[in-house]
C-alpha cells in the first residue's frame, strides 16, 4: 500500500512530463540562409537550431566557380557544427529560365550527391509554381525530378513539390501527383501570403486537405521590406509587421500534426538586398522577430532541452538558455 502510494506521484509526474514534452517534439524548427556566417553568430548558436536550408542552382555541382565554392563552405560548416541541411534546387544563374530535361537534372544531381554524399534532404525545385520559374508551367517535369532523386537516392527524404501559397497552387500540385511514378509523401509550402495577409489565411490548410502525407513549411517568415527589380516597393519597411508574420507562421505550423517542420528565412541581411525577411539587420541589430522566435523556441526545443538536463527529482526548473 505504502509502495503504491509512493508510485502514484511518480506516475503522475511522468504523465505530466509526457504531456508537456509531446507538443515540444512535434514541431522541428529550421533556418534558411544563403551565407555561412549564420553559423558563427553566437545568437544563432544559442537557439540550438539544427535544421538548416539553402537554395542552390540545379547545376551547381557541374560548374567550377564562386557559387560552388560558397556552397562548399556552407555545407562544410553545417556538417562540422552538426546541422542537417535541406537542399532546394532552383534556376541556374548560368542558364536563367532554362528548364532542364530529366536527363540533365540527373547528371547534375548525381554530381551533387557524389560531391556531398552526407546530404540526405532534397527539394526538387524551389517555389516551382512561381511564374518566374521555368517549372511553373511544367509540373510534370518536377514529378520527373522527384522520381529521379527517389531512384538515385533511396534513403533520401525528398520534398516533391515546393510551392508558394498563391492561386492555382492546388491544381499545380495535383498535376505533380498525377505524373509521379508513386504518390509523393512530403510537400513543401512557402506560406508568405497567409502570414502577411490575414484575409487570405487558410492556404496551408487547403494544401493539407488536398494531399496525403506530410507537409513542411520549407520557407516562411516575416517580410521586413521587399523592393522589386524595377524599383517598385512591394512591401514597405516594417519590422513589427515581420514579427507578427513570424508569430502567425508558428501558429499555422502548430495547427496540424502533419506539419512536421518549419524553416524560417532568413537569418541576416545586407543593406543592398531587395528582399529582407531577416532576424538580424544589416548593422547586426536584433529585430523584434528574433524575440518572437526565441519565445517560440522557449516553448518547444528550449523547454525540451531543460527537461532532458534537469536535476533528478525536479519537476520544473527555469531554462537558462
Amino acid at each position: 500500500m505504502n509502495r503504491l502510494l509512493r508510485l502514484i506521484p511518480l506516475a503522475a509526474a511522468s504523465l505530466l512530463l509526457a504531456v508537456v514534452a509531446t507538443p515540444a517534439a512535434a514541431l522541428e524548427v529550421g533556418m534558411g540562409d544563403q551565407r555561412s556566417r549564420m553559423f558563427a553568430d553566437p545568437r544563432f548558436q544559442q537557439l540550438d537550431i539544427t535544421r538548416v536550408r539553402i537554395v542552390v542552382d540545379w547545376d551547381v555541382a557541374l560548374v567550377d566557380g564562386p557559387e560552388r565554392a560558397r556552397l562548399d563552405e556552407w555545407l562544410a560548416t553545417a556538417r562540422t557544427t552538426g546541422r542537417e541541411p535541406l537542399i532546394a534546387f532552383t534556376d541556374s544563374r548560368g542558364r536563367p529560365r532554362y528548364l532542364p530535361a530529366v536527363s540533365e537534372y540527373e547528371q547534375a544531381f548525381v554530381a551533387f550527391a557524389e560531391r556531398y554524399p552526407w546530404v540526405r534532404l532534397y527539394t526538387t525545385w524551389n517555389e516551382a509554381n512561381l511564374a518566374s520559374q521555368p517549372t511553373a508551367k511544367s509540373p510534370e517535369r518536377v514529378a520527373g525530378y522527384y522520381d529521379l532523386i527517389r531512384s538515385r537516392c533511396a534513403d533520401c527524404t525528398v520534398v516533391a513539390g515546393d510551392v508558394l501559397d498563391q492561386g492555382g497552387m492546388i491544381a499545380w500540385i495535383e498535376r505533380v501527383r498525377q505524373a509521379a511514378a508513386s504518390e509523393p509523401t512530403l510537400w513543401g509550402v512557402h506560406n508568405y501570403v497567409e502570414v502577411h495577409r490575414p484575409e487570405r489565411a487558410g492556404t496551408t490548410a487547403r494544401l493539407l486537405a488536398s494531399v496525403p502525407g506530410r507537409v513542411w513549411l520549407t520557407e516562411t517568415g516575416g517580410i521586413v521590406s521587399h523592393v522589386l527589380a524595377n524599383g517598385r516597393v512591394n512591401w514597405a519597411y516594417d519590422e513589427r509587421r515581420a514579427a507578427t508574420a513570424v508569430a502567425r507562421a508558428f501558429k499555422v505550423a502548430r495547427s496540424d500534426p502533419r506539419i512536421e517542420r518549419i524553416y524560417l528565412y532568413q537569418w541576416s541581411v545586407d543593406s543592398y538586398e531587395r528582399w529582407d525577411s531577416a532576424f538580424i539587420g544589416p548593422r547586426g541589430d536584433e529585430r523584434p522577430a528574433l524575440g518572437v522566435l526565441r519565445a517560440e523556441l522557449g516553448g518547444t526545443a528550449a523547454r525540451l532541452h531543460c527537461m532532458r538536463w534537469r536535476p533528478r527529482g525536479a519537476l520544473s526548473m527555469p531554462c537558462t538558455r
